[in-house]
């Protein structure tokens, strides 16, 4: 397998900037990581936040479930927001390692 494909893989398959690390980027691989993180964590907040909005201040005539969806509704923006930054970061990253044997 080429080394090129390999980084690629590293960063779609482990985590966003593992392909720059394999292709000794370290910087860049180390920035993806931190941005990658800090925007899942972002995403994971916000959804849990929605969640806890939805059950903390019910709806008087919807269920648990219902609830817990039209939290996450109400925190839509910021889930979509920050799960297309993580979206971008994984494409990028995919892209920047497999072409940068190209570019060497």
């Amino acid at each position: 397998m080429k080394r090129r494909t390999t980084a690629a893989l590293f960063s779609a398959l482990l985590f966003p900037g593992a392909g720059q690390v394999f292709n000794k980027q370290f910087v860049k691989g180390f920035v993806l990581i931190v941005f990658t993180l800090f925007s899942l964590t972002l995403f994971v907040y916000f959804l849990i936040e929605g969640i806890l909005s939805g059950l903390i201040n019910p709806f008087p005539s919807a269920g648990f479930v219902e609830n817990a969806l039209l939290g996450i509704i109400g925190e839509g923006a910021k889930i979509t927001c920050s799960l297309v930054i993580l979206i971008l970061l994984w494409a990028y990253s995919i892209a920047d390692s497999y072409l940068f044997w190209d570019r060497r």
